[in-house]
């Protein structure tokens, strides 16, 4: 259970905070994309700060997830009191607008023959894409049960995590940058010990999902904009 807060708190609870706290407004999958990184970013300031002022890291953790929660209840409680199919149904419609604007919406304004022509290569596309992002979600179920076994992630990455989580700044880091280290140091943090790695490692396919996701956004947010 504390292994599964600590990838809630990685990918999603404090990017949806500050989304919600300063009223972005998003479609579905930029919201995903958005908390995602946000929540990262969140994460790396947090454990460095806790670091700075020598702070019990999962102690500080334990009472920044109770104070998320309630910020959470307190900045989502219309959503919240709505029924939970209401809301799965709000956010699907959401999501059909997004993939019908891909390739209408330039269509609409076109001859029948282009019309045509525009939509096959955006279907094509996004069966693509959608091919792709399934991809990334297997790669990410095939790591669940693992724990780290290449080199530079045994003597550098996690190394430097457990220096994070240990409560000192982590040494001969080369100026390698340290965002995905205080990430898995987030998830000892939360299991209070580093035996148990594959929480931390599970966050890694998460990138490659998430590019895929910003890439189709992206085209989205573009696509919309235009027309």
């Amino acid at each position: 259970l504390l292994g599964l807060i600590s990838i809630i708190q990685i990918t999603f609870l404090p990017g949806l905070i500050l989304l919600k706290f300063f009223k972005a407004k998003h479609g579905i999958l930029q919201s995903l994309v958005y908390a995602f990184a946000l929540s990262l970013i969140s994460n790396h300031l947090l454990v460095f700060t806790i670091t700075a002022l020598r702070i019990n890291i999962s102690i500080a953790f334990y009472v920044i997830f109770v104070l998320e929660i309630v910020g959470f209840i307190v900045l989502y409680k219309d959503e919240l009191r709505q029924p939970l199919t209401t809301t799965l149904t709000n956010k699907r419609e959401e999501f059909i607008v997004d993939l019908s604007s891909f390739w209408t919406s330039h269509a609409q304004k076109s001859s029948s023959s282009y019309q045509i022509i525009v939509e096959i290569i955006a279907l094509v596309s996004i069966l693509w894409v959608g091919s792709s992002i399934w991809w990334a979600f297997r790669v990410w179920l095939s790591n669940v049960d693992t724990v780290f076994i290449q080199w530079d992630a045994i003597v550098s990455w996690n190394r430097w995590a457990i220096e994070w989580f240990n409560g000192s700044f982590p040494s001969l880091t080369n100026r390698y940058a340290q965002l995905i280290p205080t990430n898995f140091a987030v998830t000892y943090a939360y299991l209070g010990g580093t035996q148990l790695q594959f929480f931390a490692k599970s966050i890694m396919p998460f990138f490659n999902l998430f590019i895929l996701l910003l890439l189709f956004s992206v085209t989205v947010v573009q696509v919309e904009a235009e027309s």
